[in-house]
């Protein structure tokens, strides 16, 4: 029976069976399998909430074109055209775009339920899968599964956990959850379930690659037999490689990846930005050493107390995918509300399950030398989210408190956190209450990172209306043909019927421009960013070819002439 948290020095050993002359309940659950049952309804708590919580986002108009990025090949491979896509120029299939193989096993799950909401339950019970294997590692690690249970609980509370979910479709968690696996599975040496994992992982997106091959590295500096070691690692890079260099390209007719957009500062395709990184080191430098960067780690780590940094080997695992943020020179990379920080977040969770266990564990010198890291990337991190450095209103990464009060208590509470558990260890209490307290802190530290930075459930509670403009858009989505060419601007795209000619519009540096020239119909929003979508507008009219249809609360319907 778990009375408490902690191991053998503050938990209740199992107490016996019942006696069998007791009756028991067909729907009594053990005391010893509590935490699971707990876990399993924590799990379908984040898949209801988050489904609604997209949903709601939905009706506020706030999912954005990137949804159709993956409906629409997925609605084309139920449809017997696999991969089949039109929003990219440059290639006929959504593989010349990315390996995003995955669509292929969530095909027969959408076909059961053509629709957005099938998507919005697909991607947060994925999402929320991740906290299964964190709860098994922590629970051993700890030898608790009350233990396990809030490790669960705080990964579900993390914000970028959260914002990713809610971030139209962003399949990369479905490789987090998978990695989490495969890392228990790595612990467990089975061998099977751990290559499972890795190659569902792999599924979603080429640059997970990246991550496969890193694991690879850590398990050949742990010493572990091929499989867990030189496997994986030959595996991971090797596939990264051909998919970025020989498969992506050919499908593609030879254009670039894609991504190489995010890079421009370092050069205008992946030979100049390389031979940028190579011989011009400290203009690279530059770039990568920003405030907002350090703002951005620092985020990344505060609510986990920074106890990551001490298994820093584990965090080699996502380290190409960390340097390919800090490189990028878009602000969305470098941020915890897009999904760009999808595959570091299972290994920082593991590294501070890790990182904790081995604290509790020391004594004497090593126990201090980890609270002295931990002190000095708490006071690192406040100095950097000081709202005193030039910018800070306007940064992504800064802290913008609905009450600015906060901000004070805020910054002593992450310096603060590491102090009391070194406090509470020097005191010589007893393992359980120090990781009851740990794990209390953390949750209050991810509860003051939502009011800091704003979440979607703050915004639910202020406002959960939808949006006023909402039965506008429908009359005129109402207008167009089912099956006719359609170029729609971003917050409506998800609200169009999905088909084969799908276009956004007016475009931008991911979609070409050009391709709302093969639209038959343009519905457009004259107060799309701040006002700069209703210019797109006009030049459509003002051309000649195009003829307004209908207009409602400044969205308008066009026709192109002779379509």
């Amino acid at each position: 029976m778990e009375r408490g948290i902690g191991n053998s020095n503050g938990a209740v050993p199992h107490a016996n069976p019942l006696p069998a002359q007791i009756p028991r309940s067909p729907f009594r659950v053990p005391r010893s399998d509590v935490p699971t049952f707990l876990l399993a309804l924590l799990i379908a708590a984040y898949t209801v909430v988050f489904t609604g919580l997209n949903w709601y986002r939905m009706l506020a108009l706030r999912q954005g074109f990137d949804f159709l990025v993956y409906e629409q090949p997925i609605w084309n491979t139920v449809h017997g055209r696999p991969f089949a896509q039109s929003m990219y120029s440059f290639s006929p299939t959504h593989l010349g775009v990315d390996l995003a193989l995955f669509e292929l096993w969530v095909a027969p799950f959408y076909a059961l339920w053509q629709g957005q909401m099938s998507l919005f339950v697909i991607i947060s019970f994925g999402a929320a899968l991740g906290a299964w294997p964190l709860f098994l590692i922590a629970r051993e690690r700890f030898d608790s599964g009350l233990a396990g249970l809030a490790w669960a609980a705080l990964y579900l509370l993390f914000l970028p956990v959260g914002t990713i979910t809610l971030g139209e479709f962003q399949p990369r968690l479905f490789a987090a959850s998978a990695l989490l696996g495969a890392y228990w599975f790595y612990r467990r040496e089975r061998a099977l379930a751990f290559w499972l994992c890795l190659l569902l992982a792999i599924t979603v997106r080429s640059d997970v690659g990246l991550v496969v091959g890193m694991f690879g590295v850590f398990g050949l500096l742990e010493r572990r037999d091929w499989r867990f070691g030189l496997a994986p690692a030959l595996v991971g890079f090797g596939y990264w490689i051909a998919a970025v260099f020989l498969i992506i390209p050919a499908l593609a007719d030879g254009h670039g990846f894609l991504w190489q957009v995010n890079y421009a500062w370092l050069g205008a395709d992946s030979r100049a930005i390389l031979t940028t990184i190579l011989t011009d080191p400290l203009y690279t430098a530059r770039g990568v050493f920003t405030l907002e960067k350090g703002r951005y780690l620092a985020q990344l780590l505060w609510p986990l107390s920074f106890l990551p940094l001490l298994r820093p080997r584990l965090l080699l695992i996502p380290a190409p995918i960390l340097a390919l943020n800090l490189l990028s020179g878009e602000l969305v990379q470098f941020d915890l509300f897009h999904q760009y920080q999808a595959l570091i977040i299972p290994f920082l969770f593991i590294a501070a399950i890790e990182g904790l266990a081995d604290l509790l564990a020391a004594g004497g010198a090593a126990r201090l030398r980890r609270l002295a890291v931990l002190a000095l990337a708490g006071l690192a991190a406040a100095i950097l989210l000081l709202p005193l450095w030039p910018g800070s209103d306007t940064s992504r990464n800064a802290l913008h408190p609905s009450v600015d009060a906060l901000i004070w208590p805020i910054l002593a509470a992450l310096v603060c956190a590491p102090i009391i558990i070194a406090a509470l260890l020097q005191r010589g209490a007893r393992v359980g209450p120090t990781l009851t307290t740990t794990l209390g802190g953390l949750c209050v530290l991810m509860l003051l990172q939502h009011l800091a930075l704003g979440s979607e459930p703050q915004r639910f509670l202020k406002d959960p209306r939808p949006s006023p403009r909402l039965a506008a858009a429908r009359e005129i989505i109402a207008l167009v043909p089912r099956d006719a060419p359609l170029a729609v601007t971003s917050q409506l795209g998800i609200w169009t019927p999905i088909r084969r000619e799908l276009y956004h519009f007016p475009g931008n540096s991911s979609y070409d421009p050009a391709l709302v020239a093969r639209a038959r119909y343009v519905i457009g929003d004259r107060q799309r960013d701040d006002g700069r979508e209703a210019g797109d507008i006009a030049a459509l009219i003002n051309s000649g070819r195009w003829r307004i249809v209908a207009e409602q609360s400044d969205f308008v319907l066009l026709e192109q002439a002779g379509r």
